[in-house]
């Protein structure tokens, strides 16, 4: 799929593998200095490998049907920007074949606990309802949403 966006000179469409590392450039880039992201990996080594499991994440996410991957490019095809999001079912299922391993040295105490309450608060204002989220197996028993979370 491929659009013209309504600002020239932008083109927005489905994210391609190619795609993955340019993303995580972005994210990376612009979540360097949340301090929740620090606290969740806190040494230097765990933010590098985190890299590489993000990779990994969005391109597992780009060939799932569950998940839409869509990026943003300028006029001269540099990708400046990019959204993801996991479609809206009834029944949570199993999406993932082979769980991703977080990286060592990630927190892990520091992210069950944001993740458990950004669960629950997720719980408390949308409840079963269907909605557009961040939902993802790990390979620890916590799944780890963001915070936006859009009801349909």
């Amino acid at each position: 799929m491929r659009t013209n966006s309504d600002v020239p000179g932008l083109i927005l469409e489905q994210a391609q593998e190619s795609d993955a590392q340019r993303i995580v450039d972005i994210h990376v880039k612009t979540f360097s200095s949340n301090r929740m992201l620090l606290a969740q990996f806190p040494t230097a080594t765990a933010r590098e490998e985190l890299k590489t499991f993000l990779v990994d994440l969005i391109i597992q996410e780009i060939w799932d049907p569950g998940y839409a991957v869509f990026v943003v490019r300028n006029d001269q095809g540099c990708l400046v920007s990019f959204a993801r999001w996991c479609l809206p079912r009834y029944t949570p299922d199993s999406r993932r074949e082979v769980p991703l391993q977080l990286p060592e040295g990630t927190d892990m105490g520091v992210l069950n606990a944001w993740s458990a309450r950004v669960m629950d608060v997720t719980r408390k204002v949308i409840g079963d309802t269907p909605h557009y989220r961040r939902l993802i197996n790990y390979s620890f028993p916590v799944s780890i949403p963001t915070l936006i979370t859009l009801k349909i």
